[in-house]
């Protein structure tokens, strides 16, 4: 469920739906009523209707005068070429009640007892191809077929591990003229936990060289480690600057047992890889495993494909699905956090957010150690504030900040949880997420989120502290061997030291609380050098601390030049934070005068996103070596 997995906000196709609808219709679903308090949604929503409507409104060329003229024309010619055959006169000695030979055959309407027998026919054939569809196991069933081939297939298609797989790949235009190319991949396997969830991470290492076959194809052979479950693959240049992938993302291999059959093992492990289950999965789990529910949780069909599908489509229905899985598993004293999870999946996609929170909490309480049991409450918490008030939301709130303790700080989507804390929440739990999510390790430097009523206790500080200037510390230059799914390798290092100049800045504002502005300026300084060193066109961090050191100092006017560059952007929080810094600068910055700074740094702002951008389509297209 994509809602769910991407911060609560409804995909774009769910938009674009909604768009087509009425305000009435809207006020009747989940979505519509998201919509509805939601000024970012709301705001797409008028965007993709006003498209709709310059669309509509377009003048449409009509045909070329000329056209129907060379049609009839075309006709006459066809006509002559090809001249019907006249009918034929029958023979003097034919009987007479012989019909004459016709042109075409003569089509009687049915009579009453054909049209009984008929419609009897009909309706055995539409039951039997029920009770075969209801009825025949599902390993018997036909195998889905490809709608179209595939650029990249593996043999065998469901190696089991440690198995030898055979890689052919055929180029798309970008990858045409390399003489080699790399297949980088990320396993799922049986380490696989739920810190790899949601499908944040885009790092690929390199597992195998393809080299050109006989027929213009790529190919090449991976052996499989002994913990494989599933792989996601991607293609990489040598140099690493031009990566390719599948069209709805990177290539996926899921595992087998050592007879080559489905293994549910492998096919519940492709989520942490791919973040979702694809259509293609959720089919063989469906057709393999259909007493578990992660078959259906995400599926948009619950049956393959074919000439009676539509006739068994009331017996199928998703809510019948759910209906049947959750009288099974609701008489379960305990189960697993794999099926509680898809449970909480299958209501949301079925909009059904009161029994989505029956099985969150249920979540909670047999498996708070899982990442999943923090995203989905949160999400529970969310809906349950859209749906009816903050009272109802805000006693569930501290709730979060243990479950991020309890699964040992490895979520990785806590931004919207933390937004949560800090709408609700008071200080004390507010700095405790803060403090919480610097535990997390493994993961490239993450944006720390501190707010100033943060920064007012000493213990905080000093925490925080020490764990920045760790941070600072870490080299990135390790991480530039590894492929990227969006991004070129080369990418990697900067968003590392981004991050670190982040750092630096969130360190200067903790020595600028503590009156040491020296301190904070050399800070800045680093930030700032860091930020230029990536060709970062924002470095808000940097300037808007720059911006508060030059208040201190009683630099008004050079702070209010520097603060129009860090709050710059269209978004309402950037509007919020520009009305409150033009009030603080007042009365030495009027309300014109910060306007016309505000206007200049947007300016300047895009004007340096149209040259990195300019700089990055000169690098796609220069020849490869």
């Amino acid at each position: 469920m994509r809602e769910l997995l991407s911060g609560f906000h409804p995909r774009f196709e769910a938009l674009s739906a909604l768009a087509d609808q009425t305000d009435m219709v809207l006020a009747r679903t989940r979505s519509g009523r998201h919509v509805a308090r939601c000024a970012e949604c709301a705001a797409m929503v008028r965007e993709i209707r006003a498209l709709g409507d310059a669309a509509r409104s377009e003048a449409l060329p009509g045909a070329p005068t000329a056209l129907r003229s060379r049609i009839e024309g075309a006709v006459r010619e066809q006509a002559r070429a090809a001249p019907q055959p006249s009918r034929a006169t029958p023979a003097p000695d034919a009987p007479e009640w012989a019909p004459a030979p016709a042109l075409r055959p003569t089509r009687h309407p049915p009579t009453v007892r054909t049209r009984v027998a008929l419609r009897v026919a009909l309706y055995l054939a539409a039951a039997a191809a029920i009770l075969a569809a209801l009825t025949l196991p599902r390993g018997e069933r036909g195998v889905l077929r490809a709608s179209a081939p595939q650029r990249m297939t593996f043999a065998p298609g469901r190696p089991a591990p440690g198995a030898t797989v055979h890689v052919r790949y055929t180029p798309s235009p970008a990858m045409a003229g390399f003489g080699h190319l790399v297949l980088a991949v990320r396993y799922a396997d049986s380490t696989a936990r739920g810190d790899n969830l949601f499908f944040w991470a885009v790092e690929y290492d390199s597992a195998a060289g393809l080299r050109r076959a006989a027929d213009g194809a790529m190919v090449g052979d991976l052996v499989l480690p002994a913990n494989f479950l599933a792989l996601a693959a991607i293609v990489s240049s040598p140099d690493g600057m031009t990566v390719d992938r599948d069209a709805d993302g990177p290539w996926l291999l899921v595992g087998g047992d050592h007879r080559g059959a489905p293994s549910l093992r492998s096919l519940l492990a492709v989520p942490t890889i791919a973040g979702r289950i694809p259509p293609a999965v959720s089919d063989t789990l469906q057709r393999y495993f259909p007493s578990h529910p992660a078959g259906y949780s995400q599926a948009k069909r619950f049956r393959g494909e074919g000439i009676f599908a539509s006739l068994v489509k009331y017996f199928d229905s998703a809510e019948r699905h759910y209906a049947r899985f959750d009288e099974a598993l609701g008489k379960q004293r305990v189960l697993d956090a794999e099926r509680l999870s898809d449970m909480v999946i299958f209501a949301w996609q079925i909009e059904e957010p009161d029994e989505a929170a029956k099985w969150t909490w249920r979540l909670v309480r047999e498996h708070p150690e899982d990442p999943r049991a923090l995203q989905y409450y949160a999400s529970m918490v969310h809906d349950r504030e859209m749906r009816f008030n903050a009272d109802s939301a805000r006693p569930l709130v501290p709730m979060l900040a243990t479950l991020l303790e309890t699964n040992g700080y490895r979520d990785l989507s806590n931004g919207w949880a933390r937004t949560l804390v800090k709408r609700y929440g008071d200080a004390e739990l507010a700095s405790r997420w803060t403090l919480g999510t610097l535990h997390m390790s493994g993961k490239a430097l993450p944006n720390v989120d501190v707010d100033d009523a943060d920064l007012a206790s000493p213990e905080f500080r000093s925490r925080l502290g020490a764990a920045l200037r760790a941070r600072t510390l870490t080299s990135c230059a390790a991480r530039s061997v590894r492929y990227l799914l969006r991004y070129p390798r080369e990418w990697m290092s900067t968003f590392c030291e981004r991050s670190r100049g982040e750092a630096y800045a969130t360190l200067g504002r903790i020595a600028l609380a503590e009156g040491r502005v020296a301190a904070a300026s050399a800070y800045a300084d680093s930030a700032q050098t860091l930020f230029d060193s990536t060709s970062f066109c924002g470095a808000k961090p940097a300037r808007r601390l720059r911006g508060e050191i030059m208040l201190a100092r009683g630099d008004t006017v050079s702070a209010a030049r520097e603060l129009a560059l860090a709050l710059s952007g269209g978004d309402y929080q950037s509007g919020q934070a520009r009305d409150s810094a033009g009030l603080r600068l007042r009365p030495s910055v009027d309300a014109g005068r910060w306007k016309a700074f505000t206007e200049d740094a947007a300016r300047a702002i895009a004007g340096c996103y149209a040259v990195a951008a300019k700089a990055r389509r000169v690098t796609r297209t220069a020849p490869a070596s």
